[in-house]
């Protein structure tokens, strides 16, 4: 991995990296399922329907 993304090609296996990428999946899935239950907007809605982007 680049820089970028902290360096972590230097310090990740191929199964740390997908380890991540999978707790990154189930903690945006959560935090969508938080967001709908209470009926609130996604960031990125949020920032399109004020003009934003």
């Amino acid at each position: 991995m680049s820089p970028a993304a902290l360096d972590l090609g230097g310090i990740l296996t191929s199964s740390g990296v997908t380890a991540a990428a999978i707790f990154l999946w189930i903690a945006a899935v959560i935090i969508a399922s938080i967001l709908a239950k209470y009926n609130r907007k996604g960031p990125l809605e949020h920032l399109m329907r004020h003009g934003f982007i």
